[in-house]
């Protein structure tokens, strides 16, 4: 196996960003970091069928293989919002994109001999349930509850996936995404209150 370094610098490296003018800079960000001058972007609406299905075909368009998907795309939102399809945007972006975009790009991943999705999940998952009699949420929003559903819905189309990719060179893993150092986490000021506040009660117990 090539160490981390090497395979990132000889790596064709494509990102799909939901901010076009944020490219240039993440790409510069990237090729600095890697040594790698084959940083390529694809800007895109992952919470739209649409944009899922216009990020594959423009993929596809350019290239016959890819590697690795990283599905990452995510977010929590404190009060209810629908997507341009009236789909609630946390299962839209954090679940429908993971599914829909890993379902059009099978074929290239097939094709590509030992490659591998990655799904990042959440510890979050574990306290969440489906709630299929009210899957959007219309219902007594909770933006952590419809957080939790998200990522427990990535980690089951993940075993779906490894039942239906037994036999293939296809891996496939879910790994929940952390807290520390992770941008995503560190914009929610609440959670981050709550678990300040935690660990500072913990300190105080121990002393």
């Amino acid at each position: 196996m090539l160490p981390r370094t090497n395979w990132l610098a000889r790596a064709r490296k494509w990102c799909w960003s939901a901010a076009a003018q944020k490219n240039a800079r993440s790409r510069s960000k990237n090729q600095k970091e890697t040594g790698n001058t084959q940083v390529e972007f694809i800007a895109a609406d992952l919470s739209t069928n649409a944009g899922v299905q216009e990020t594959a075909h423009e993929f596809k368009k350019r290239h016959t293989r890819l590697d690795v998907l990283l599905n990452n795309a995510g977010a929590m939102f404190m009060s209810r919002q629908v997507s341009s399809d009236g789909v609630e945007m946390t299962i839209a972006l954090n679940h429908l994109n993971y599914f829909h975009l890993t379902i059009l790009l099978l074929d290239v991943l097939k094709a590509s001999g030992q490659a591998r999705i990655v799904s990042v999940s959440s510890d979050a998952h574990r306290g969440g349930k489906i709630n299929f009699d009210d899957i959007q949420f219309k219902k007594g929003f909770s933006g952590f509850k419809a957080y939790s559903q998200s990522k427990l819905a990535n980690v089951l189309f993940t075993y779906e996936m490894a039942r239906k990719l037994e036999g293939t060179k296809v891996y496939r893993q879910c790994p929940p995404s952390g807290l520390r150092g992770y941008r995503f986490w560190q914009e929610q000021r609440w959670i981050n209150k709550i678990r300040n506040g935690a660990t500072q009660t913990h300190a105080a117990q121990g002393s």
